[in-house]
């Protein structure tokens, strides 16, 4: 049996979570598909509580702090926006399956509330940086954070090419120029 990491936990757990939704988490299914012993769980997490806030704060740092670092490689104010496009644009189920979550979690709630505000505070930054003020880049950052949102809801879901010319109309509304 090879040894599992905390990040294949985590893994695990996502894929359980998209298709199961929070309530097919348990260290049951989760040894079970990880192919592990409960023992395995236990050594690594403790319980299911301080499972559940480690994967809480993994959400946070991908969803958050790992694509504004992501966007931040882009040289010029413009190709860090082009950057969160590009990723905005993906279709993720697990976007919807963590926000399904918290709507019955008050942490996963607090979490989600947190990894909203970091998202929309870095697409504001970016469409200042772009030479809007301040309340049209905060108009601009909500548009492209509800189209982003609103394409993952909606059944079925917009394609990636739909997403992307979505964020193309939404550049030119905002009078946003490419380079």
């Amino acid at each position: 049996m090879a040894r599992k990491t905390k990040q294949d936990w985590m893994q695990c757990a996502i894929e359980l979570l998209v298709e199961y939704g929070i309530d097919g988490i348990t260290i049951d299914t989760l040894t079970r598909k990880m192919e592990v012993t409960k023992g395995s769980f236990y050594h690594h997490f403790g319980d299911m509580a301080t499972f559940r806030a480690e994967m809480l704060a993994m959400c946070l740092h991908q969803s958050s702090t790992s694509v504004i670092e992501r966007a931040e490689a882009g040289a010029t104010p413009y190709e860090k926006l082009m950057l969160l496009t590009h990723m905005a644009a993906l279709i993720d189920p697990s976007e919807v399956a963590i926000r399904v979550w918290a709507l019955r979690d008050p942490d996963a709630h607090d979490t989600l509330i947190e990894i909203d505000a970091r998202r929309l505070d870095y697409v504001t930054s970016i469409y200042r940086q772009l030479g809007l003020d301040d309340a049209a880049a905060a108009l601009a950052s909500r548009l492209f954070y509800c189209v982003f949102i609103g394409g993952h809801h909606l059944l079925p879901p917009v394609t990636t090419p739909q997403m992307y010319e979505m964020f193309t109309a939404l550049r030119q509304l905002a009078g946003v120029q490419s380079e």
